[in-house]
């Protein structure tokens, strides 16, 4: 969270207690700086219910449920990092965890993770090629000209020409497409065939899309 306010950024806290109960104490300043800069704290339970150890386990469900992907970073083989890798499994959420020495008791978790298949993570760059979404915010990438964006979407409709615009961005999935545009997915789906077979855009595997550079 801190990270986040830093970089001038809302940040979601989701709380085990209720809103109105921040556990530990010490976290008060951080949830009022969190509020003030356009963020939220969320929490199913009822004001005045205050930490009970269970609900920080149910509570971790909700932030998976909030998150592209859920990164394990250190975890024993019991721990409630791996809880909330397993509730995002089931949200059909991305699955990341860094390498540790296979001696280190406190990382057995997270190796066990990258046996069973989660992202081995090596640098950031290992996270953001995985979701595409955040290429869509990328402050660097470059706009493409208008007058080359312009020659490229003729013979194009309204729709195909709003699809393609949102995939100038990088690769997106088809829901990300659909929120882009504000088109229905539907919809969505059928306009990226018609774009396939016109040539300009390429499927791509975990139903991504980009355009095709050489069009």
């Amino acid at each position: 969270h801190r990270g986040a306010l830093k970089a001038k950024r809302p940040t979601v806290a989701v709380l085990a207690t209720g809103c109105d109960r921040i556990y530990p104490p010490e976290n008060n300043t951080l949830a009022s700086e969190i509020l003030k800069h356009n963020g939220a704290l969320v929490s199913e339970l009822l004001p005045q219910t205050a930490p009970r150890r269970q609900n920080f386990a149910f509570r971790n469900r909700i932030i998976s449920g909030l998150s592209l992907g859920v990164l394990v970073v250190e975890a024993p083989q019991d721990s409630g990092a791996l809880l909330t890798a397993s509730h995002a499994l089931k949200q059909n959420r991305e699955i990341f965890a860094i390498p540790a020495r296979i001696v280190d008791i406190s990382s057995l978790g997270t190796l066990r993770l990258i046996q069973q298949g989660a992202k081995l993570v090596l640098s950031p760059k290992d996270i953001l090629e995985e979701l595409p979404p955040f290429s869509a915010l990328a402050e660097t990438m470059l706009p493409v000209s208008s007058n080359l964006q312009q020659e490229r979407l003729n013979g194009y409709d309204e729709e195909e020409k709003k699809v393609v615009e949102a995939l100038s961005a990088g690769e997106l999935d088809s829901s990300t497409i659909a929120r882009l545009t504000k088109i229905p997915v539907q919809q969505v789906t059928a306009i990226l065939l018609k774009l396939q077979l016109k040539g300009r855009v390429a499927a791509l595997p975990g139903n991504r899309f980009e355009l095709k550079t050489h069009h």
